[in-house]
């Protein structure tokens, strides 16, 4: 998980507490890693994550942590689905030219331009109009970097 003061970090790490609840699974917070954005220390973060907890999967919150942590598991000789998964957050085309390519929680992100540009026209032509907040929903694209454990 992130360590930013984004709303997005927020926003994902309670659909992950959600998650839990609503399947009825217990949720082990050490298993949650608060990692700046750019954080100089992101691999050592996950190799201690990996080291200490031994999860049998990575949820990347954003795509810059879910290629650090692709590469921590490559250098450990770990194999992606047999040995842990790996899911990450946006869709980066480096995601489907991996082997095996990553599970990814993908965001419309065409259509979140779309919407953020007719919601700035709008303020634009009606400055004193209520604020107004769009939730758009992501799509689970499922590759070959997930197993059951």
């Amino acid at each position: 998980m992130a360590k930013t003061d984004w709303t997005t970090d927020a926003g994902r790490l309670s659909g992950f507490r959600r998650a839990h609840d609503e399947a009825g699974l217990p949720l082990d917070e050490q298993l949650i890693v608060p990692i700046g954005f750019h954080a100089a220390d992101t691999d050592e973060q996950i190799g201690a994550l990996l080291d200490v907890e031994a999860p049998t999967a990575i949820f990347a919150a954003n795509n810059l942590l879910a290629e650090r942590a692709w590469h921590v598991l490559q250098r450990r000789g770990l194999a992606l689905a047999r040995d842990i998964s790996l899911v990450g957050f946006d869709d980066l085309p480096w995601m489907s030219m991996v082997d095996p390519d990553i599970t990814v929680v993908a965001q419309p992100a065409v259509e979140m331009g779309r919407r953020a540009a007719r919601l700035f026209l709008r303020r634009i032509a009606e400055p004193d109009a209520e604020p107004r907040v769009e939730c758009l929903h992501p799509l689970l694209v499922v590759r070959g970097s997930t197993a059951f454990p």
